[in-house]
């Protein structure tokens, strides 16, 4: 039986990816916009005069696992892969006499170069080489994400891995590309070849690691393992001759995670007094909160019920799923760039806000106010396209981390705006759609391509990339 396509969706919002023209699909575009996200990143970094606390506090952690104190570094993070990165990056920076700060920030601008193509490669062959222009245009350019990004902080490395982890598990599910169909293939002539098993195992290995290194960055990374789920689910109904390569690309992707475990404890931390389990701390810590919120505290915690302390590892201890770094008390920052004021939170005007208003004011942080109202227009007019169900392990990740932030909101009163970056960034495909619509509209009109055929381009003329420059400067000069 041949595969049936999804149902013609109206307008430009169609199935089938119309062909790029000569200079969308160009070599030089994913090294221009991984150029752009770089330099936003430079240009910030070389004029950044303060950092943020939590960037003091993961050197001092550093500090303390470079010195060989492993309980102290790893005692209120659990396992945390970003500690270990940042000593390693300190030590570096010492080398070169330039100091620990620096080659963090710098480290950040070359971590935004990787994801620039890792999310290109998704978000092409996920949604077409338009909508991948467009999607990585706006993260080359969103405050939020150059901001994190720069600043030696967890985020801009987090967002590695979570590129990575898409790409992957998109690749291991559909290797070859296929078009996402809503009926299964049952044609025996559809079974796959040895290299592409030898293809899938080595992509779900790559996707097993970018999960592996997200969790272990940022508690939240555990929720990507719904895109390997349901990719992997929606391959194996829709191609069931598959099924057995695709279970085993799975269980090869699940199976990085205890290995790594494995290989830390018996080598990096051989001398450590307890075997460390990842970040389960901070599950724990919100599962009881689920619990108790559904059946009522227990005896031993109430009786162990005290006011907060003040203390930096008692703080960290009680961080949830949707964590992000404990603020380092002031005075204790190292020497270098200095903390920026800007940051600091007054935790009692933050009490008095409901907290409606706290959760809305976090997103809004987060997404910026025009990229939220573009999304909530794409929404609405690629919606067929979005809800679609290749969609739906993304739409999955988003709706998890937005509960995760709203039991945060409700177990501790409140929350940092970061936490909603991972939803703004798998909102890419919504701004890329919009942008892609947006030009294939203005493109006939303005002469870059020929109308007739559906906005294929026929000859070379002005390509229509005005899109992507069109976002960047609103960007700047917004």
């Amino acid at each position: 039986m041949s595969q049936k396509p999804l149902p013609s969706e109206a307008g430009s919002e169609t199935v089938a990816p119309v062909r790029p023209c000569g200079w969308c699909g160009a070599w030089w575009v994913v090294p221009a916009l991984t150029l752009a996200t770089v330099a936003t990143r430079a240009g910030l970094a070389l004029r950044l005069e303060a950092v943020c606390r939590d960037a003091h506090y993961y050197q001092m952690l550093a500090g303390k696992l470079r010195a060989g104190d492993v309980d102290g570094a790893f005692a209120s993070v659990d396992l945390n892969l970003y500690v270990g990165l940042i000593a390693l990056l300190g030590g570096v920076g010492e080398a070169l006499g330039v100091g620990a700060t620096t080659t963090a920030m710098a480290w950040g601008v070359i971590a935004a170069g990787l994801t620039a193509p890792l999310l290109f490669d998704w978000l092409k062959r996920q949604f077409g080489v338009g909508v991948a222009i467009g999607g990585v245009a706006t993260f080359a350019v969103h405050p939020g994400f150059t901001e994190t990004g720069v600043e030696p902080i967890r985020d801009g490395t987090f967002w590695l891995f979570v590129a990575a982890a898409l790409a992957a598990c998109w690749r291991a599910t559909e290797p070859n590309g296929t078009p996402v169909t809503d009926t299964p293939v049952t044609d025996t002539s559809a079974n796959e070849g040895a290299a592409s098993r030898r293809s899938r195992l080595g992509w779900s290995l790559l996707a097993g690691l970018a999960l592996t290194a997200a969790t272990f960055t940022r508690t939240e990374g555990v929720l990507l393992l719904s895109l390997l789920f349901g990719w992997t689910a929606l391959a194996a109904w829709r191609r069931p001759t598959e099924r057995r390569s695709l279970l085993g690309g799975v269980a090869a992707a699940l199976a990085v995670g205890p290995a790594t475990l494995l290989l830390v404890n018996v080598t990096l931390l051989h001398d450590h007094d307890e075997w460390e389990w990842g970040r389960l701390g901070m599950l724990e810590v919100a599962g009881e909160w689920v619990w108790e919120s559904a059946v009522g505290p227990s005896t031993d915690a109430v009786e162990q019920a005290a006011p907060a302390s003040s203390s930096l590892g008692e703080v960290a201890a009680v961080e949830p799923a949707a964590v992000a770094p404990a603020v380092e008390p002031a005075g204790v920052a190292p020497a270098g760039v200095p903390v920026d004021p800007s940051v600091v939170v007054d935790a009692e005007e933050e009490a008095e806000a409901p907290l409606w208003l706290i959760y809305a004011e976090g997103m809004i942080s987060a997404y910026k106010p025009i990229v939220l109202i573009l999304c909530g227009v794409g929404l609405l007019g690629y919606w067929r396209r979005m809800f679609r169900i290749d969609v739906w392990p993304v739409w999955a990740v988003t709706l998890l981390m937005m509960a995760s932030i709203l039991q945060r909101l409700l177990q501790h009163g409140e929350i940092n705006g970061r936490y909603f970056l991972l939803p703004a960034l798998l909102s890419l495909p919504v701004m890329g759609l919009l942008l892609d619509g947006v030009v294939r509209w203005a493109a006939p009109l303005l002469g870059a391509v020929d109308a007739p055929d559906g906005g294929r381009k026929l000859h070379k003329k002005t390509t229509p990339l005005w899109g992507g420059i069109a976002v960047i400067a609103a960007f700047v000069v917004g």
